[in-house]
């Protein structure tokens, strides 16, 4: 927040707040977030953008049905987004159940709600979700494999030829998304074994799910994304041929010259030299940058 407040800041943030509602407690803070919080609070830089991971408390056994319904529609009301943790077949099922039932009261097409991590998703809820116009979320949590539930999703393929919207992200850590661009495009770990091959996609599906797919999550399709006239100049010039290099050398990418909204905030010296002493460029004195 102080980078904020000090105009520092060189990465743009969409803040997702976690609801945690239960049977003991209610829905009271969801209602209290949603009451004293102001969506969209905030400017490009940081902006307020939703309720996510969990709206209602993650337990085993996984809260009543009526409890999601009752916090999504409080969200619907103030038109705020969700993204939803749902990982196995009992929360896929229950989270787009409670996501039909305040679509039927409210139209949540507009809201852009998601369904994240989705591990056990199929056929018969990726059909659900699309027709209510929600999407989902994938990260790449198998790429080391060995995890309790098995070597198992997300079916990259299977969700991007249902024609629902897709995204991709960390999870929430600074992870490089060219390890998880690696494994969505070959189905591999980081052992090598070739756990979702069958559900491998393209270099170009997985970039637009990395860039306007994550843009579409926090509705800034419109602003962020993409280059084309009218959105901020946010640009990255890479080490390689993204689309070019072998499928080992793509874990390796790494950004030799970053801008944010025209600005730039990193260079390695490669492409563009500033200021003489480090990589950062800011307005001001000894910090211009030139072409190498």
């Amino acid at each position: 927040m102080a980078l904020w407040r000090e105009r520092e800041l060189t990465v743009r943030f969409r803040l997702f707040f976690q609801g945690w509602a239960t049977v003991d407690g209610g829905i009271e803070a969801i209602r209290q977030r949603v009451d004293n919080t102001f969506m969209g609070l905030g400017d490009d830089m940081l902006k307020v953008s939703g309720l996510g991971e969990n709206v209602v408390a993650n337990t085993t056994p996984i809260q009543p049905l009526q409890m999601f319904v009752d916090a999504y529609t409080i969200a619907a009301e103030h038109g705020w987004l969700i993204h939803q943790h749902s990982v196995n077949v009992q929360e896929l099922d229950t989270h787009t159940t409670a996501f039909e039932r305040v679509n039927e009261i409210i139209p949540i097409a507009g809201l852009h709600w998601n369904l994240s991590h989705v591990q056990e998703i199929d056929e018969g809820v990726l059909e659900r979700l699309k027709a209510i116009g929600a999407g989902v979320a994938v990260q790449n949590h198998y790429y080391h494999g060995s995890f309790p539930m098995g070597d198992i999703g997300p079916p990259y393929r299977l969700i991007l030829d249902s024609g629902v919207h897709m995204s991709a992200g960390s999870d929430g850590g600074p992870f490089s998304p060219w390890i998880s661009i690696y494994h969505m495009t070959t189905g591999l770990t980081s052992y090598g074994d070739p756990i979702l091959a069958d559900q491998a996609i393209t270099r170009m599906e997985a970039l637009r799910a990395w860039t306007l797919g994550s843009a579409w999550d926090a509705h800034s399709e419109d602003e962020l994304g993409s280059i084309e006239p009218g959105k901020f100049a946010d640009i990255v010039v890479l080490s390689d041929d993204y689309l070019a290099v072998p499928n080992e050398a793509l874990r390796g990418l790494k950004s030799v010259l970053t801008l944010i909204g025209g600005e730039i905030v990193y260079s390695d010296g490669s492409v563009v030299a500033c200021g003489g002493e480090g990589m950062w460029c800011r307005d001001g004195v000894g910090t211009a940058c030139r072409l190498q």
